[in-house]
């Protein structure tokens, strides 16, 4: 069966919160204040290491399927306009193409080594998550501009900002009440 636009759109989006929400909570976790409830051996510690890792584990595999794998729910299966799209993403970012590619094949190889696989490493490097995040916002804001009146069904896409900030506020709030 094949998928209408309007249900990839609000898939896209669905992604794109949760890429977002999954985001703010791993950062959350990685704040200063909050490193030695992930760190130490008091009460709950166990549980918030497992929720921050798993946190960044599902806002890359999100992020993936958007940017990095043409077989998910690659924007390129929704845009328009991919040649505009691609030029304005690559202005908004700062990048260049082939910089934006590597970025996605770093993110890919985090997917591939930890998330999405259990490769021997004793450690994972987290990639620097600023790129994806300004990514995911751009093309939130790009696809909600291109929707046809009723395509998405009273969600607002330009609220991925702000539903972040409440996010990480959320998060931030719930390990401050677990810290000693």
């Amino acid at each position: 069966m094949a998928v209408s636009d309007k249900d990839r759109l609000r898939r896209i989006l669905l992604l794109c919160s949760s890429f977002a929400r999954n985001l703010a909570y791993f950062r959350a976790g990685q704040e200063k204040e909050n490193l030695p409830l992930l760190q130490e051996r008091v009460p709950f510690s166990s549980f918030w290491r497992q929720v921050n890792g798993n946190a960044i584990d599902i806002a890359i595999l999100d992020w993936c399927k958007l940017f990095a794998d043409k077989n998910g729910e690659h924007w390129t299966k929704l845009v328009k306009n991919r040649a505009a799209f691609e030029t304005g993403l690559m202005r908004h970012l700062g990048v260049t193409a082939g910089i934006f590619e590597e970025y996605a094949k770093e993110l890919r190889l985090y997917r591939n080594k930890y998330a999405g696989h259990s490769d021997a490493e004793k450690s994972a490097e987290i990639p620097d998550m600023a790129l994806a995040k300004s990514a995911a916002e751009f093309l939130i804001e790009h696809i909600t501009g291109e929707a046809a009146p009723g395509d998405l069904d009273g969600a607002d896409g330009t609220g991925i900002k702000a539903a972040y900030d409440t996010w990480l506020a959320e998060a931030r709030e719930l390990l401050s009440r677990h810290r000693h």
